[in-house]
């Protein structure tokens, strides 16, 4: 990280909330998006997350649908 001019970010020994968000961002990634997934090209993982952050960050957590209600569904996810 120095070589690159970064300085690492770290909290208090023991607190376990410092990386709460991006967890719960990835899990949510993995389940409602990727999980049982196959992608035939980098390009299409890419893209396929790339649009999904863009949903995920423009939507409240509120509006969002769960893993299971986005499985059961019909129609395409956000639709």
């Amino acid at each position: 990280m120095q070589s690159a001019g970064l300085r690492a970010s770290m909290s208090r020994k023991g607190d376990c909330y410092d990386n709460a968000q991006m967890e719960t961002f990835f899990s949510s990634l993995k389940t409602e998006r990727t999980e049982g997934k196959t992608y035939r090209t980098r390009d299409e993982a890419r893209a396929d997350v790339f649009d999904y952050i863009e949903r995920f960050t423009t939507r409240s957590a509120g509006t969002r649908p769960s893993a299971t209600s986005a499985r059961l569904s019909s129609s395409p996810r956000w639709g």
